[in-house]
């Protein structure tokens, strides 16, 4: 029987940790065959791929790329892509810079309207690659003594309603769209990222 995994992430995405070899591995221990590693805007992975040895594990080259319909934001997924070809840098490139843009905007509402202190050294080093995601805004925030009263942060304590998965539930009670720390960014339309998607023979889900 052959196992599949079919939306893996690694360090590449802003939800990864795994390095390209790591994952092989935890495919391996697992008796899976067959993966994808479907990072966000990302196919950094398949250059790291092209120096591992690997007989063992079929990957299929796979993004996960943000993009806007009907002025709403979607995920969309593209299988058996060419991870080479210059239009995915330049999708990443994009999307990182907007990520920053957004992050700093984000970081001072935070800090600003929610009065939530950042320790900016702490947070450089959990993303050095400068875009400041809410989720690790929201790890180093709890982490700072400062923040214990902070009224913002009550319910996201252990034993509290957000207790169990802090970082996450901060995206979504305060960053997301329509909440009051959200950033919005400007992704590509559905329509063209499907385009090239075709244009490349990929299965798009």
């Amino acid at each position: 029987m052959n196992h599949i995994d079919l939306h893996m992430h690694s360090m590449y995405s802003l939800d990864g940790e795994k390095k390209v070899e790591e994952l092989l591995q935890i495919a391996k221990d697992s008796q899976i065959h067959t993966i994808a590693i479907a990072d966000h805007n990302s196919t950094k992975a398949y250059t790291d791929l092209k120096n591992i040895e690997n007989n063992e594990i079929q990957v299929i080259p796979a993004i996960e790329v943000d993009c806007t319909f009907h002025g709403k934001d979607f995920h969309i997924l593209g299988y058996f892509i060419d991870p080479f070809h210059p239009v995915w840098e330049e999708i990443e490139t994009r999307v990182s810079n907007m990520e920053k843009e957004s992050g700093l905007k984000r970081l001072e509402i935070i800090q600003n309207k929610m009065g939530i202190k950042i320790d900016m050294d702490h947070l450089k080093q959990l993303r050095p690659n400068g875009v400041y995601e809410a989720e690790s805004v929201c790890e180093v925030a709890l982490s700072m003594p400062e923040n214990d009263e902070n009224p913002y942060l009550k319910e996201f304590r252990p034993g509290k309603k957000h207790g169990i998965s802090p970082y996450v539930d901060f995206f979504w009670e305060y960053c997301a769209k329509g909440k009051m720390a959200y950033s919005p960014m400007k992704f590509m339309p559905m329509e063209e990222i499907i385009e090239i998607f075709r244009s490349q023979n990929a299965i798009i889900s």
